[in-house]
């Protein structure tokens, strides 16, 4: 795997660029052929599997009660195993925090994402992904809430395409959207206070005796 980075920061305003490249040489990878009547899944080492990426970061502080960052990712997948295939993928990444006294607001939004499945080789899309994050501190107590996609349905496409085998299906996890996740937490004080002396050994006679200030 070889990858480069490269990064910099002009005043309130941070930026990073990332290039990588990854071989993977005779992966393990599923495999279909037919058997009489029937359709056997089986595993195999073939091929190569080649992975590009370009990753670019843009972070800016306007000031100390906001602050504004996110990514723009470009990748393609070149497959030469079981199926030859090719997928591009260009996606990205946007957040925002805000502070406001003992509160803190961070919106976010997770763009469709599409990655090849290393093992099955078939195409994975994830659907958008937005969300709230909500935190309150105040003295020993702290609570947050994280609201997630509130408003819409995310559904998991995954497709793969071979000469004996296909399939495209769209999947839909309640857990991932549409939920709201609550927590609140007091830390309790235990055990006495003490009070910490500094202290230094007196090397101006010959003795370990300490000295206080």
């Amino acid at each position: 795997m070889k990858k480069q980075i490269h990064s910099g920061k002009i005043k309130k305003t941070g930026l990073s660029a990332i290039l990588q490249y990854k071989l993977e040489h005779n992966p393990v990878v599923h495999d279909y052929y037919a058997e009489d009547t029937y359709l056997v899944k089986s595993f195999t080492n073939r091929g190569n599997i080649h992975y590009y990426g370009a990753i670019l970061a843009a972070s800016h502080t306007f000031n100390r009660a906001f602050s504004l960052s996110g990514d723009i990712r470009y990748n393609y997948t070149s497959v030469h195993s079981v199926c030859e295939s090719g997928s591009r993928n260009l996606t990205g990444n946007l957040n925002a925090n805000v502070y406001l006294g003992d509160f803190s607001l961070s919106p976010y939004i997770n763009f469709r994402n599409k990655i090849v499945n290393t093992t099955s080789l078939g195409i994975e899309e994830t659907p958008v992904n937005y969300g709230l994050e909500c935190t309150y501190s105040k003295g020993n107590f702290f609570a947050e809430v994280n609201l997630v996609s509130p408003f819409t349905d995310r559904k998991f496409r995954k497709m793969f395409q071979h000469a004996l085998y296909a399939y495209y299906s769209d999947e839909d996890f309640k857990t991932n959207s549409r939920y709201c996740h609550i927590k609140l937490a007091y830390t309790l004080d235990f055990g006495r206070q003490t009070k910490k002396v500094r202290q230094e050994v007196d090397r101006t006679v010959n003795s370990s005796l300490l000295k206080s200030f």
